[in-house]
């Protein structure tokens, strides 16, 4: 029995040596909350970036695919950003930012504004993408007065379908 309890506590220790030496558990890690954290932040980063790198059709592709479309006046413009954390909660991620920004005009230009904010990102087809926003002026408007519905969300009573045939 002492035998016994001695090769089992060396194939344990030579097991946990292998795992420390090939990088722990990080084959296991991709599908756990530490991977879908790395996926989010490589999402949330990129999304970012482009807004800095001022790349419209970059940005497209980190919006939910039934949005797919970036409304930009091009007065505001994105000069830094800082990814402070993310928080997941199911099929949703929630980024907390820091973004710099300044005004494209001429009176206004010379002055950057620094917000906190709280981006929302979600889950679609195995692909993070930014949630659902209003775009427009006419949707911000809308939004503000509680008037405004996502794309994909369901209307109380939806028009049944039609042909054109």
């Amino acid at each position: 029995m002492k035998k016994f309890v001695i090769i089992f506590a060396v194939v344990v220790a030579v097991g946990a040596a292998a795992l420390i030496s090939f990088g722990g558990l990080s084959w296991l890690d991709s599908t756990g909350l530490r991977g879908q954290e790395r996926l989010v932040e490589s999402r949330v980063r990129g999304y970012w970036q482009a807004r800095v790198d001022r790349n419209l059709e970059a940005q497209v592709e980190f919006l939910h695919p039934q949005q797919g479309t970036v409304a930009d006046s091009g007065m505001l413009v994105t000069e830094s950003f800082e990814l402070k954390g993310i928080t997941i909660e199911g099929e949703e991620a929630f980024a907390d930012l820091v973004v710099k920004s300044r005004l494209k005009h001429p009176i206004l230009s010379a002055r950057d504004r620094t917000v906190e904010m709280q981006t929302r990102w979600v889950k679609h087809e195995g692909t993070w993408y930014r949630a659902l926003a209003p775009q427009t002026v006419f949707e911000i408007i809308q939004n503000e007065q509680g008037n405004w519905t996502p794309p994909t969300a369901q209307t109380e009573n939806p028009e049944p379908a039609t042909s054109t045939q």
